[in-house]
């Protein structure tokens, strides 16, 4: 039997959450017998509700497991603690209530609790019959410049540790090789899917959904397009996510739409971004409606019965790290509009062409006013993280500013939100500027109006079959089986990178201008 203690910072709903609750099911559902595990956070909302939920899902297919859970306070975001916490408080309390488990972190790095990640990593070197598995969702040297910032400022221990007792396990091919490129050795690094939980689909009523959605939507968006088509963009309005872009890409065809966004930003830090979004609805600058997700009670409808009654999926992120929207937009049979992201990599095989659009930018073009305007911002960004930068890869960025203030149009995704809204307002008031905007992005405008026409999305028993929780599982069993290797076996390559010297590469790989869009700052 393996006992695992799974650790988070929080059990709110999000998208580690969903991992989390869809691991633990694959694994219990698959191996009843074969684990005991105990979910830990670092506060107790939502924590006994989501335990409940994972073995009521259990008991409806069957399975009687128990699922355990301890909140730490130690442990939750920092900003969420009166004062500061110990380590050596933390590692006491981490080694005497969950010693001789294996020990799952979920984000052990990402900078929100400096103290519980020096905790982890002095037990990793202190303690080297305690297995750790350390799963990366997010990297804080990925445009999270005050998260490493924290890190360097409380941090006393290398940030990678590189030992027989530590399993990296990441979420994309982007990240496996980047960490194994910056010294991490093979046969303790791991590429694991995110599970998915897929429901037999069920008939839905899609016009009678859209009669409803257009009811409510008429009510309280002043731009609704009463015969458009339902571009759904279900995520919340964060800055990462690149809202305004999916607005502007409605100018693009002739067809009338409406874009669906679900949920607002609650963060402090994304409060001002998703209410700027909120007002793009309300000035009719975008068509659709913004908040739905929030309101699908009143409307009468269920989450499912919106996603599959939607005639496109959306996605302009710029950042992902695995890519759940894309993955379900094939379980939902809508065709996927998405910007191009380097974590794709082969996920991209199982989208079909003919159902489904990567585009790689959204150019726009800049007046010189607001060329000048744009490099101003990015040398306030440049200087903001100037002391956490090398001063080659400094003046690489600097170059990289250059080249793209010297393109003829430039990409939406690079501007400034204040500029982003300015391009949107532009939009809504000439349309002579939104003809520029089609000629000069025509092929993402011809394809939209291609997957408006309701293609065919295959591939939905292939999707199942790599994401589904047999392969999640045995995925798992994998990473853990590795524990038990002798060290010769197990080592295969040994790296001659020291474990100062991976963190270096990891942020050398981030240091690109994607990396440091306005967006982020």
């Amino acid at each position: 039997m393996h006992r695992i203690t799974i650790f988070h910072y929080h059990l709110l709903t999000g998208g580690i959450t969903q991992v989390i609750t869809s691991s633990v099911k694959a694994l219990l559902l698959q191996q009843p017998d074969q684990y005991e595990i105990t979910l830990v956070c670092g506060r107790d909302s939502k924590r006994t509700t989501i335990v409940e939920k994972i073995e009521q899902a259990l008991k409806s297919q069957g399975v009687e497991a128990k699922v355990h859970s301890r909140s730490l306070p130690e442990i939750d975001y920092l900003v969420e603690q009166e004062d500061p916490p110990k380590v050596e408080d933390i590692k006491q309390k981490l080694n005497e209530q969950f010693g001789g488990s294996i020990w799952w972190v979920h984000n052990y790095h990402i900078g929100k609790n400096p103290f519980f990640t020096e905790a982890l990593l002095q037990i990793a070197r202190e303690k080297p019959q305690q297995q750790m598995v350390l799963h990366i969702h997010d990297f804080p040297e990925s445009g999270r410049f005050s998260n490493l910032k924290a890190l360097y400022e409380n941090l006393e221990s290398p940030m990678y540790p590189v030992s027989q007792n530590v399993r990296y396990v990441v979420i994309n091919s982007r990240d496996r090789d980047i960490l194994q490129e910056a010294g991490i050795p093979e046969s303790q690094l791991f590429l694991l899917n995110n599970p998915i939980e897929p429901h037999s689909p069920t008939t839905v009523d899609s016009w009678q959904v859209q009669q409803k959605i257009g009811n409510w939507a008429g009510e309280h968006n002043p731009g609704w397009e009463p015969e458009g088509k339902l571009l759904l963009y279900p995520v919340r309005t964060i800055r990462r996510k690149n809202v305004l872009e999916a607005g502007l890409l409605t100018n693009l065809v002739e067809s009338p739409v409406n874009l669906l966004v679900t949920l607002p930003g609650v963060s402090q830090q994304e409060r001002a971004y998703s209410s700027l979004v909120e007002s793009a609805f309300q000035n009719r600058l975008i068509t659709g409606a913004w908040g739905i997700g929030g309101n699908l009670d009143e409307i009468g409808i269920s989450f499912e019965e919106l996603t599959r009654s939607a005639d496109m999926i959306v996605s302009t992120a710029i950042q992902e790290g695995f890519g759940y929207l894309f993955i379900n937009s094939v379980l939902w049979g809508a065709p996927l509009l998405a910007r191009n992201l380097d974590i794709l990599g082969a996920l991209k095989d199982h989208f079909l062409p003919h159902s489904s659009y990567f585009y790689d930018e959204l150019q726009v073009p800049l007046s010189t006013g607001d060329r000048a305007a744009l490099g101003d911002t990015y040398t306030q960004i440049l200087n903001s993280v100037a002391g956490l930068l090398p001063d080659d890869q400094h003046k690489r960025i600097r170059y990289e500013v250059e080249q793209l203030l010297s393109e003829e149009f430039i990409d939406y995704s690079f501007l400034s939100v204040e500029q982003q809204y300015q391009v949107l307002r532009q939009a809504a008031e000439s349309s002579e500027f939104v003809g520029e905007l089609r000629e000069v992005n025509a092929e993402t405008t011809a394809t939209m109006e291609n997957l408006l026409r309701g293609p065919q999305v295959k591939n939905r028993d292939r999707i199942i079959e790599e994401f589904g929780a047999p392969a999640h599982t045995q995925a798992i069993e994998s990473i853990l089986a590795s524990f038990n290797k002798t060290e010769e076996n197990a080592e295969g390559k040994r790296s001659s990178a020291t474990e100062d010297s991976i963190h270096r590469k990891v942020l050398q790989s981030f240091n690109h201008l994607q990396y440091l869009r306005p967006l982020f700052f």
